[in-house]
């Protein structure tokens, strides 16, 4: 399962992202893992009205603007 993170933006938003990580074995990463992250960013609401088919694009990020996202459990009352 692809980890979802929290992508702080320059302008003080946040916006929830998945890890869409580099999986071609035949060919190197081009960027540095260790440094940068492959995202899958979903649309607004705004973006989706210019764009017919798409819902959401990738995007290359530095990985100091992530902050992972965890799952909170289930309460059982």
């Amino acid at each position: 399962m692809y980890k979802t993170f929290k992508l702080a933006g320059k302008n003080g938003k946040s916006r929830i992202c998945t890890e869409f990580p580099w999986v071609a074995k035949q060919v190197p990463c081009p960027w540095d893992d260790n440094k940068y992250a492959r995202v899958m960013i979903p649309f607004t609401a705004t973006e989706r009205r210019h764009h017919k088919h798409l819902k959401q694009h990738t995007q290359i990020v530095r990985r100091d603007r992530l902050s992972i996202v965890r799952p909170e459990p289930l309460r059982v009352s």
